[in-house]
C-alpha cells in the first residue's frame, strides 16, 4: 500500500500536469475512500497557489511578483534546503553572481569558501553578503524595484555586462519542460538573462513548487543550465526528465542532510 506522502507527491504531479483533479477520480486511481482524497486535498490547499473547488482542487499557475519577505516565507524548509546545497557548490577565490530571489539570499549565510566575490542586483543580497569576512561584494546600479529589491533598468544590465563571472546561482518563479525558465517581472527577466551571459556555469535554484508554474517573461531553457539543485518533492519520474536535459540534478532531502537523486550524466 503506498504511503500518505507518496501518495501526497503523486496526487501533486498529477495536478501540475492536469491543472484540476477530481475527488472521485482521485479516489478510484489509488483505490483510497473519498474521505482519506477530501483530507489530501485540504493538505495540499495550504500550498500556495493550489486551492479547493466544489468537488475536487485546482492549481492556480499564475505566479505574480511578491515582496522578498513574502516568498522567503513560502515552503520555507524547501528553500533553505536548497540554498545550503548551492552554497556547497561555491568554489574558493570564485567571482559568483547572486541573482535576486529568496533561495539565493538564503544561500549567503552557507558559502563558506573562502574569498568569494559576489556580484548581485539585490540589495537585500548586498546587505547580508557585505558582513561575512570571506565575501566581497560588487552591487550592480539602476532604479531599486520597489518589489523585488532588485536594481534593474538600463545600468544595471549595462554592469552586468561589462562583468565575468565563473558561476551564476539564478533564481526563477516558474520552470518546466515545455515553458522553460519564467519570472513575473520583465525588468527581472533582462537581469537573468544578463547573468547568464557573463556567467560561465549556470545553476538553477528552484524548490519543487515552481514546477510548471507559469508567469509572465520567459528568460530561458533548462537546457542551457548547468546545475538544477531543487528538492526531493519533484516525482522521480520528473527528475528524469530534467536529467535528460540538464548535466546534474541534485535534489535535496529536506528532512535530512542527504541529497536524493544526483546524477551527473
Amino acid at each position: 500500500m503506498m504511503l500518505a506522502e507518496q501518495r501526497l507527491q503523486e496526487i501533486m504531479s498529477r495536478l501540475r500536469s492536469l491543472g484540476t483533479l477530481t475527488v472521485e477520480a482521485v479516489a478510484r486511481e489509488f483505490e483510497v475512500s473519498l474521505d482519506t482524497v477530501r483530507r489530501d486535498f485540504n493538505r495540499l490547499a495550504r500550498q500556495p497557489g493550489v486551492r479547493r473547488a466544489h468537488g475536487g482542487i485546482l492549481l492556480d499557475r499564475t505566479e505574480r511578483d511578491s515582496p522578498l519577505s513574502e516568498r522567503e516565507q513560502r515552503f520555507s524548509r524547501e528553500k533553505l534546503a536548497v540554498a545550503r546545497a548551492a552554497a556547497g557548490l561555491v568554489e574558493p577565490g570564485e567571482t559568483i553572481v547572486l541573482d535576486a530571489g529568496s533561495t539565493t539570499a538564503l544561500m549567503v549565510d552557507y558559502i563558506t569558501a573562502p574569498e568569494v566575490t559576489v556580484i548581485t542586483c539585490s540589495v537585500a543580497i548586498a546587505a547580508r553578503a557585505f558582513v561575512r569576512d570571506n565575501l566581497t561584494v560588487f552591487v550592480m546600479g539602476g532604479l531599486v524595484h520597489s518589489t523585488t529589491g532588485s536594481t534593474v533598468g538600463d545600468d544595471a544590465l549595462r554592469m552586468i555586462r561589462s562583468m565575468q563571472a565563473s558561476t551564476a546561482f539564478l533564481g526563477a518563479n516558474g520552470f518546466g519542460l515545455e515553458r522553460g525558465l519564467v519570472t513575473p517581472n520583465y525588468h527581472e527577466a533582462g537581469n537573468k538573462r544578463a547573468i547568464m551571459e557573463v556567467s560561465r556555469r549556470r545553476v538553477l535554484l528552484v524548490d519543487s513548487s515552481k514546477l510548471g508554474r507559469h508567469a509572465l517573461a520567459r528568460f530561458g531553457e533548462l537546457a542551457e543550465m548547468d546545475v538544477i539543485v531543487t528538492d526531493g518533492g519533484i516525482p522521480e519520474h520528473e527528475l528524469d526528465a530534467l536529467r535528460r536535459q540538464v548535466d546534474r540534478v541534485i535534489a535535496v532531502d529536506v528532512e535530512g542532510t542527504g541529497m536524493n537523486g544526483e546524477m551527473a550524466l
